[in-house]
């Protein structure tokens, strides 16, 4: 039995020491940047018949070429053992397993889900919807929003649609759908609204590897409440 689950821990930490590798490379290509912040003001009056939209500091486009390129394979469901979310739920069932039959249906439970639901909430968007919600909205002739047509803007679905229109592929349907969206708001908003929610996949990204790192040296442990 000491010898299966010693087996099962040694197959673990290699997948998550592959994930941990292509954090790495991550990092170094963020030390080559020479801006990471991103800041813009968005505002508007009754007078204006749109919003007013300033950027005042964006990271510069080979720049975000270069992050997107280290940050795809975090994305792709068909690299299991780099997936951001396949790697956080492999920790997660690691560490339930290791609890199994103790507490399978109490707070220790409940307790270990949301702790690892925190970090794929910030990498999938969820935490940055809790503060705001961005939707396009299509009127009918009479001034009416169009029921059950809303787009929201700042999730994951439409953030897969942004980078396979520019960045990873060139596709026109994409390309098309987001110009239509991009209509309803000043040039330029939609690519920094995407280009911060790739910043909070970044830090969900650091935030994991970092956990991933004192669970290796044995620095920290996660002690269940």
């Amino acid at each position: 039995e000491y010898a299966r689950s010693n087996a099962a821990t040694l197959r673990v930490f290699r997948r998550l020491l592959r994930f941990r590798e292509q954090v790495s490379k991550l990092e170094a290509c963020l030390r080559e940047c020479e801006n990471l912040n991103l800041n813009y003001t968005l505002s508007w009056s009754r007078d204006d018949e749109k919003p007013r939209f300033e950027k005042h500091s964006t990271i510069r486009s080979n720049d975000l070429y270069s992050i997107l390129h280290c940050l795809r394979p975090f994305q792709l469901k068909n690299e299991p053992d780099i997936s951001f979310n396949a790697t956080v739920n492999r920790l997660q069932k690691y560490i339930r397993e290791g609890i199994k039959g103790k507490h399978e249906k109490d707070i220790h439970y409940v307790w270990l889900k949301e702790f690892f639901k925190n970090f794929k909430d910030q990498y999938n968007g969820q935490a940055g919807q809790k503060q705001w919600v961005i939707e396009s909205v299509k009127f009918t002739s009479s001034g009416e929003i169009q029921p059950n047509d809303n787009k929201p803007i700042n999730c994951e679905n439409m953030l897969n649609n942004w980078l396979n229109a520019y960045e990873f592929h060139h596709d026109e349907k994409k390309q098309h759908l987001i110009e239509d969206i991009g209509k309803g708001f000043p040039p330029g908003f939609l690519d920094s609204i995407f280009v911060g929610m790739i910043l909070d996949k970044i830090k969900a990204i650091n935030c994991f590897a970092g956990l991933i790192d004192r669970l290796g040296a044995g620095q920290v442990n996660i002690c269940l409440p």
